[in-house]
């Protein structure tokens, strides 16, 4: 696949902050302060909903000081971060002609997942039926096609991962425009340390490995020849196939899991920049086609 027929980049799609306010407030008074996409919950509410703690969820914030500029509006104090969800996204460079070949696109960021075989499932919509892991790189491409989402990782995990051609918006309810169709591979950090959000550096969260697509290095040909008896499929003693699980069946590097690694680490280091920028008036580098400055 030509990676140079997408474009890509990298956004925080939301950030979540537990805090305390100095006065009584509730859930709705909390959002109006956060403004649009916001959502509360408080954690200490009495009958008539006024609360002193909250957990809120902030929608596409383009930098920590935004953050912070909304907490300060309520006077949060005791502020920790809770949760974050940072996206890679591809956007065909030519839409009408490059769109179709976005679950092809998708189908790569599963190739080189680190997540392990065994964590992974497809379900339609993100809920609902649930497919066979498909066998062979095609089947994977139909599924992304099919509006099957990729959910990788336990459920209950501090990191998980979902990949999906996404088409729409808002759950579902807005169908998006041929130009801001993308493929997309979504990171959400639950429950572990997010020092990094609260002093506008991203670098402890989204490492290299985070959204690393697998690479193997061939030190020498023994080298290689356990790589691949480790990766392929094993035949049991029935004769069937299985996988060592930990391991996924198509894992070995290619040129184009490379290529695919540069323009994600390319958009994570830029996004990394503009997350810790102060200046108000900066842009986060995406608009309503989709990222602005792009990887080539």
């Amino acid at each position: 696949m030509d990676f140079a027929d997408f474009k890509f980049g990298a956004c925080v799609d939301w950030v979540e902050v537990r805090f305390d306010v100095p006065d009584p407030a509730t859930r709705r008074d909390i959002e109006k302060k956060f403004g649009t996409g916001s959502h509360a919950k408080p954690l200490d509410a009495n009958e008539e909903g006024y609360a002193h703690a909250f957990i809120v969820r902030i929608q596409d914030p383009a930098r920590w000081a935004d953050v912070r500029q909304k907490l300060d509006s309520v006077r949060a104090r005791s502020v920790a971060a809770t949760g974050i969800e940072i996206a890679f996204d591809a956007y065909a460079r030519n839409p009408e002609a490059g769109a179709a070949k976005l679950p092809e696109l998708c189908a790569h960021m599963l190739k080189g997942s680190r997540t392990p075989y065994i964590d992974a499932r497809f379900m339609k919509g993100g809920k609902g039926t649930t497919r066979t892991f498909p066998r062979d790189f095609a089947g994977s491409i139909k599924l992304f096609s099919e509006d099957y989402l990729l959910y990788l990782g336990k459920l209950d995990s501090s990191h998980t991962q979902r990949i999906y051609f996404k088409t729409t918006d808002k759950n579902g309810k807005i169908k998006l425009p041929i130009k801001s169709q993308r493929a997309r591979f979504e990171n959400t950090y639950l429950g572990v340390s997010l020092n990094g959000v609260m002093s506008g550096s991203l670098r402890e969260i989204i490492g290299d490995t985070d959204f690393s697509f697998r690479e193997v290095e061939y030190i020498d040909d023994k080298a290689m020849l356990n790589q691949i008896l480790r990766d392929s499929p094993r035949i049991n003693a029935s004769g069937r196939r299985r996988t060592e699980v930990g391991y996924r069946e198509h894992p070995l590097n290619t040129k184009a899991d490379s290529a695919l690694n540069d323009r994600a680490r390319d958009a994570l280091r830029r996004l990394a920049k503009s997350w810790a920028a102060q200046d108000p008036l900066q842009k986060s580098g995406f608009s309503d086609f989709g990222p602005v400055a792009l990887s080539h």
